[in-house]
Order: C-alpha cells, then sequence, then structure tokens
C-alpha cells in the first residue's frame, strides 16, 4: 500500500491504525522507531510513531482554515510521519 497517495485525514487514520496493529503484535517489539514516547522523555531517542502521528493530526487541524505557514507545517508534520511509517514497514 503507498500511504503517499493517501489523504490528509486517510493517512493520519492509517497511521494509528498501524501503530495500534504493531503495539498488539509481541514479535514487533523492537521497531527502528518506537511506537510510544519513552517515559521520562529521552530527548536523544528518535521521535516516536505515535508522537509522529499525533503532531500531524494536530497540524491538520491547524491548517484547516488555510495560511501559507501552517500549510508548510502541516506538510513538514507529514513527510515526517511519512518517513516513520517508511521505516516501519521496512522492518515488517
Amino acid at each position: 500500500m503507498s500511504y503517499n497517495s493517501l489523504s490528509d485525514t486517510d493517512l493520519a487514520s492509517s497511521a494509528g491504525m498501524v501503530i495500534n496493529n504493531m503495539k498488539a503484535i509481541p514479535e514487533f517489539s523492537n521497531p527502528p522507531i518506537p511506537l510510544s514516547p519513552p517515559v521520562p522523555p529521552e530527548p536523544t531517542k528518535p521521535v516516536d510513531a505515535t508522537t509522529l502521528q499525533t503532531t500531524f493530526v494536530n497540524a491538520i487541524e491547524a491548517a484547516a482554515d488555510g495560511g501559507t505557514a501552517l500549510t508548510a507545517a502541516k506538510n513538514a508534520a507529514r513527510a515526517a510521519l511519512l518517513a516513520g511509517l517508511d521505516q516501519l514497514a521496512f522492518y515488517v
């Protein structure tokens, strides 16, 4: 499945499904990027998939009213989420 062609809302939803499904399967216990944020936060660790997905969802909502800067932020969050999903896909 190509995530690149999905709409923003479909991508956010699909990413959430991927994360939840991977969390439920014990064999996926050591992915290249964490599935959940570390507790306590560790700034030296890669950004986790849940944070990437949440950031994208928030950016979609913020950009709904338009604006160049908000759209650019949404597009950057989308690119980061796609990169994270690619890493997870290669792991699976």
